[in-house]
């Protein structure tokens, strides 16, 4: 069949093959189209029980109406068409099994350029490509994880995957699930073959994902409690960690990728140290695999956090999550060389990070005998008179306990 013929299909409309096609040139790895575009109404019911169970933590945008979460027609009302998008994500080596001591670690999916802005220029350059081949200006929004839109229930919709116990999308045939989705809603119709809008696959009887889970943040198979998944408490949670949730960190201080490191399905890509479909998306283009915890904790200012992280993923954790994260895993890993720059972090300006420190500060002093008793009955004098009642009460409950 020509180019021409398998653009054309009447009103418009073109194959599968041909987005296919767009997809590849524009760097995107798999691609499929819902169309028409319809509610995701099992998804919508389900969301809300979720939502009703309490599991969404402090993410109060995963609270907002189902109907809106799950119909992408009220994003773009005359839209004829959804594609969902795969593209594949770092799977090199994290430096060897153990975390280098001084370092916390970083999900994968963080290591590069901050997927947002690299998909968003792909999804462009596939508009761009279907425009000049179309002949036309195409209405379309472009999708990553930024808008109100239940992304994996429209990608599995689509046939882009299926939904795994963990939660992710998962491709078989030794693809997996380290990959982003991202999606085009536009005005072109895509004549869709009804086969292609399922996806055959499935965990079976595997649980691994679930009993690997370090937080045990599953309360159920396919059911996710983020109040316990380590990439919610250290990316979304904006308030003080408790104890439980601090002990839960380990050295974690970006994400996790527990559940999908030991699921089978990314077993052939990890063995093979797969590289990310787009170089923006690889380790030596951003932050890597692990993180300085001392220069981490170094930086006084949203001016210095941007200067080091702005257009990487952890611009999502802002200055003082990071830092609390960081000082969290530096106590948690015995890392007492982060003494120096954890007692300057005691009179930083966020007193989210103060808290953290404090406690970080005394457990160091306690557990690795970091610190020397005059040193630690000082901090808590200091904290005795913080400005904020968080240090205050921070203080006032180690002292209590010991």
């Amino acid at each position: 069949m020509g180019e021409s013929q398998e653009v054309s299909m009447g009103s418009d409309a073109v194959t599968l093959k041909t987005v296919e096609r767009w997809a590849e040139a524009a760097g995107l790895d798999l691609c499929a189209a819902l169309s028409p575009v319809s509610p995701l109404t099992e998804d919508m019911a389900r969301l809300m029980a979720w939502q009703d169970s309490g599991l969404a933590g402090e993410m109060e945008y995963m609270l907002r109406g189902a109907d809106l979460l799950g119909d992408a027609l009220r994003l773009l009302p005359n839209a004829a068409s959804l594609i969902s998008f795969a593209v594949f994500y770092d799977r090199g080596p994290a430096m060897g099994a153990a975390t280098p001591a001084g370092y916390g670690r970083v999900a994968r999916y963080a290591w590069g350029r901050d997927y947002h802005k690299v998909l968003k220029k792909a999804l462009l350059r596939f508009v761009e490509e279907a425009e000049r081949e179309l002949g036309r200006k195409i209405e379309a929004r472009v999708f990553s994880d930024a808008v109100p839109l239940l992304e994996r229930a429209a990608a599995r919709a689509s046939g882009l995957g299926f939904v795994g116990k963990n939660t992710m999308l998962i491709r078989s045939g030794g693809l997996g699930s380290f990959f982003f989705i991202s999606e085009v809603l536009w005005d072109v119709k895509v004549e869709v073959p009804e086969a292609s809008m399922t996806y055959a696959g499935s965990c079976g009887s595997c649980q691994r994902c679930l009993g690997s889970c370090p937080t045990d943040a599953f309360s159920a198979p396919y059911v996710l409690d983020a109040r316990k998944c380590l990439s919610y408490l250290t990316i979304e949670k904006r308030s003080v960690l408790s104890d439980w949730e601090r002990a839960a960190l380990g050295e974690w201080i970006f994400g996790c990728d527990v559940c999908q490191e030991v699921c089978p399905f990314n077993s052939h890509a990890l063995k093979a140290e797969a590289p990310p479909s787009l170089a923006e998306l690889g380790a030596e283009e951003g932050v890597g695999p692990h993180l300085s915890l001392s220069q981490v904790l170094r930086l006084r200012t949203d001016s210095q956090f941007r200067s080091r992280f702005e257009g990487t993923a952890l611009m999502r954790a802002t200055r003082p999550g990071l830092l609390r994260n960081a000082a969290v895993v530096a106590a948690n890993t015995k890392f007492e060389m982060a003494v120096p720059v954890l007692l300057e972090s005691l009179t930083d300006t966020s007193e989210l990070v103060r808290v953290h420190a404090l406690w970080a500060l005394l457990t160091l002093g306690t557990d690795c005998n970091a610190l020397p008793k005059s040193e630690m009955r000082r901090i808590l004098e200091a904290a005795r008179v913080d400005s904020s009642d968080l240090v205050r009460r921070e203080g006032a409950v180690w002292e209590e306990r010991h």
